[in-house]
């Protein structure tokens, strides 16, 4: 046999172990969908990406005669898996949709669906003078139980709209207990007035301004409650509030700068969405519009270009305009330095930094209300903040939010590792020589977790944090699924440890059991941890 012929068969035979191969690796997905108790042909199932990123769809297919479904899944990770079948919920008050975790090779069988018909909450919106209130946003909220949080509803917008009869249907609901509004709430129609038509206040059903003296409605599993009927409550008298800014060095007006306002509740903290994009004029004085009563707050809108900021000045609005309002503004300190991505050789992975929001690892707690403008980071790796107040520029707690295979190490200061946050100073300053070092990789944790001591109550997701030992904060999380299979995955090179935990009311609560593992790139790391469930 010639040296080509020789060449050609030894080709072959690596291309059919490729295929071989990626057949091996590849996963199957399996399961069953009952609609109300029956075998449902043709619903469709799709498998979706989850994670920290936005979900993108894996395959689709529908169920046959006998309502089985089957879906390939080409790479090993963590899937979401949900029949679309949009008046129907879950038979046992969970989520319709299943987390699950592949591995190569694996086929997953028994993902079944039992649903049932959702409730339906209908009725009238009603303007206050009785006609029907048309285009009219409807809120359906349940109703809190004791020391939980709200459930969340995954409800399509289109039904949460009036029509020309000023009717509403709102179905697809779980059984439970529900309170009934329409209209806007107190704390964004401060935000109205820019961002669309001006709206009446909130209203619960049947009448009530405040949510406390709402009815509660109840829903069955399949049933409809009919004639939950709102009665828009009157617009307030809208005023405005007036004044200007001024320079705090000269106490001069302060031409051009930005600013904003927010509504605020009884305790002083901002609510609902402010409004920072305003501008004063020539001479600092600004003018806002269509305030009804209540009370705001009015603030300094700091961005990429200036370097000021104030403190929130409240005013309210009762019954007549505000003026001579006088907001200081305050020179700002400025930081600027680079980013660099420890031993990482190739340029393209820096490049994948540029334009991510620098609110993703540093921030002050105010620059959450009150940047116009968030800074990022510049083709170069550089960045540069303005307008930042005396005291601490932080740490973010959870670098989750940044691109995928990227985690902050440490942010230093003239070489010095900075682990509580930069300290700013009173008086304004140009702060140089920050650096923030990241990591990238592609490595993978996989493992099972068993929960002892007890079950968690029912719909308790559980998740597993991971932290690099020498990084500040937690670098990733990951649900796990309903066998106890976990999947982390682009996680850069390094010592990692590993915790169980769920979160209660937003919080994370963590088991003692912990273990700790080593990553590498394109590698697999295999873990198993114990969640003690007795803890308090």
């Amino acid at each position: 046999m010639s040296k080509i012929e020789h060449f050609g068969m030894a080709l072959l035979f690596m291309c059919a172990a490729s295929i071989v191969n990626a057949q091996q690796q590849a996963g199957v997905v399996s399961g069953r969908v009952v609609l109300d108790g029956k075998t449902s042909t043709s619903v469709e199932v799709v498998l979706l990406t989850e994670g920290n990123e936005r979900r993108t769809e894996i395959a689709r297919t529908s169920t046959d005669a006998e309502g089985r479904f089957r879906l390939n899944v080409e790479e090993a990770g963590r899937y979401r898996v949900m029949p679309f079948a949009p008046a129907y919920v879950s038979s046992n008050a969970q989520s319709v949709a299943k987390v699950i975790t592949v591995t190569p090779g694996e086929e997953i069988k028994d993902v079944d669906f039992a649903l049932v018909p959702g409730g339906v909450i209908t009725g009238h919106v009603l303007t206050p003078d009785g006609r029907p209130a048309i285009a009219e946003r409807i809120a359906v909220v349940p109703v809190a139980q004791p020391d939980q949080n709200r459930a969340t509803l995954n409800l399509p917008n289109a039904i949460l709209e009036t029509d020309d009869r000023g009717v509403y249907r709102v179905f697809g609901l779980p059984p439970g207990r529900y309170v009934v509004s329409a209209g806007t709430g107190g704390e964004s129609a401060a935000a109205d007035f820019y961002n669309r038509r001006f709206s009446y206040p909130r209203t619960f059903h049947p009448n009530a301004i405040e949510e406390a003296k709402a009815t509660v409605v109840e829903v069955a599993a399949g049933g409809e409650t009919a004639n939950v009927d709102v009665t828009l409550s009157r617009r307030a008298e809208s005023y405005s509030a007036s004044g200007r800014i001024v320079d705090a060095r000269t106490s001069q007006p302060f031409a051009g700068v930005n600013f904003g306002y927010a509504a605020t509740r009884d305790n002083g903290r901002m609510s609902g969405a402010p409004v920072r994009d305003l501008q004063a004029d020539a001479e600092g004085k600004f003018v806002i519009p269509k305030l009804t009563p209540g009370r705001y707050v009015v603030f300094v809108s700091s961005n990429r270009d200036t370097n000021v900021y104030s403190e929130m000045l409240p005013f309210e609005v009762t019954k007549g305009d505000v003026t001579d309002l006088e907001l200081v503004a305050q020179q700002g300190t400025s930081l600027s330095g680079a980013v660099v991505v420890e031993g990482a050789t190739d340029a393209n992975i820096l490049g994948k930094l540029t334009g991510v929001s620098l609110g993703n690892i540093l921030y002050q707690p105010e620059m959450m209300w009150t940047a116009h403008e968030m800074p990022v980071i510049n083709p170069d790796a550089s960045f540069r903040v303005n307008g930042l107040r005396p005291g601490k520029l932080k740490i973010v707690d959870n670098m989750q939010r940044l691109p995928r295979g990227f985690s902050v190490l440490r942010v230093e200061r003239d070489g010095a590792a900075q682990r509580d946050g930069i300290d700013i100073p009173s008086d304004a300053t140009n702060i140089t020589g920050v650096r923030i070092v990241m990591a990238y990789g592609n490595g993978i944790v996989r493992g099972q977790v068993t929960v002892k001591d007890g079950e968690l109550p029912p719909g308790t997701p559980l998740f597993v944090f991971a932290r690099r030992t020498d990084a500040p904060s937690i670098t990733a999380s990951t649900q796990v699924d309903a066998r106890g299979s976990f999947i982390l995955e682009w996680l850069a090179p390094g010592e990692y440890e590993l915790t169980p935990g769920v979160r209660r009311q937003g919080a994370p609560r963590f088991s003692t059991a912990r273990q700790t593992v080593r990553v590498s790139n394109n590698a697999t790391a295999e873990a198993a941890l114990v969640f003690t469930s007795a803890q308090p």
